[in-house]
């Protein structure tokens, strides 16, 4: 499979609890389903996309999986948001629409350039939506 891994992070001052308690809602609002809460770290995945392909509206800006860490200070807290998007389907896609236009029809060519414009615009598209996943928490220290 393959697949892009992004990192970043924000700093808070808000508690772990109220932390956690906020992105397990938006995650959950979002379409995330948790995988796994523990003391430092919420794990999610994106429950849509593995029954389905993903190649929607809907789905271009969203993360396949990913995993919050929550870095305790003294004074305040670093999250960190690690997640993945995977490119395997739009990659597949792309050689079945090339080889259809190698062997077949040219017309096809078409559609392997839409993949790859979706495709592109799909990862700074999903970068946005994470930062603005990061931007919830400081509405509420505020």
């Amino acid at each position: 499979m393959v697949k892009l891994t992004y990192r970043i992070s924000k700093k808070t001052s808000l508690n772990n609890e109220i932390i956690k308690c906020k992105l397990v809602d938006l995650l959950g609002q979002n379409g995330y389903r948790i995988v796994n809460v523990t003391k430092d770290k919420i794990v999610f995945d994106n429950k849509k996309k593995e029954n389905g392909w993903g190649l929607t509206a809907n789905e271009a800006n969203k993360m396949d999986a990913g995993e919050f860490d929550i870095i305790d200070s003294e004074f305040e807290r670093n999250i960190t948001l690690t997640y993945r998007l995977s490119l395997t389907i739009p990659l597949i896609l792309f050689v079945i629409f090339v080889l259809v236009a190698i062997f077949f029809d040219r017309g096809t060519l078409f559609f392997a350039a839409g993949i790859v414009l979706f495709t592109l615009l799909s990862i700074p598209l999903t970068k946005l939506r994470s930062e603005d996943l990061l931007d919830e928490l400081d509405k509420i220290a505020q």
